[in-house]
């Protein structure tokens, strides 16, 4: 994971977080909608195409 090669040892979910939390962010959960919908957008708007 890049992230962590740039923590030198910190646990990278705990700045990712920490992130999150300054900026207010709402975290959604992910379904298999979601996951259809991104399969379909790779499969239109994919590399390459």
């Amino acid at each position: 994971m890049a992230l962590r090669s740039r923590t030198r040892g910190r646990d990278p979910r705990n700045i990712v977080m920490g992130f999150l939390t300054r900026i207010d962010a709402e975290i959604v959960e992910f379904t298999p909608v979601h996951m259809e919908a991104a399969a379909e957008a790779l499969l239109r708007y994919g590399k390459g195409r």
